[in-house]
């Protein structure tokens, strides 16, 4: 039986995540891993914006919700699309049990 882990993904609803799956040993590993991603990106879009208040109210929105998510477990928080055509993103933490996943991954176990 393989030990239970998690995945931390951004991705936009509907689509594959763009990048490397993170595998983290433990719910909360995984949400911190987030907390930064969300970071980034928060950084990003306000540094291209020329509506900086609305951007930072949406990811400010995003950033309460994932700090009033129990870390311990799995779970998705969207941030909403700066337009009607664009879907928003999705910060998810999920649990997987399987072993074919962690064999060629890196985990980083906190």
């Amino acid at each position: 039986m393989t030990t239970p882990h998690y995945h931390a993904t951004v991705n936009m609803p509907g689509y594959l995540p763009e990048g490397d799956i993170a595998i983290f040993g433990t719910a909360e590993g995984a949400w911190l891993y987030l907390f930064d991603e969300l970071e980034r990106d928060w950084e990003a879009a306000a540094d291209g914006s020329d509506e900086s208040d609305d951007v930072n109210a949406r990811y400010l929105e995003v950033d309460t919700a994932m700090h009033n998510h129990d870390t311990d477990l799995p779970g998705t928080v969207y941030l909403e699309g700066p337009t009607a055509t664009h879907l928003g993103w999705a910060y998810s933490v999920s649990e997987c049990s399987f072993k074919d996943c962690t064999e060629t991954a890196d985990w980083d176990i906190e």
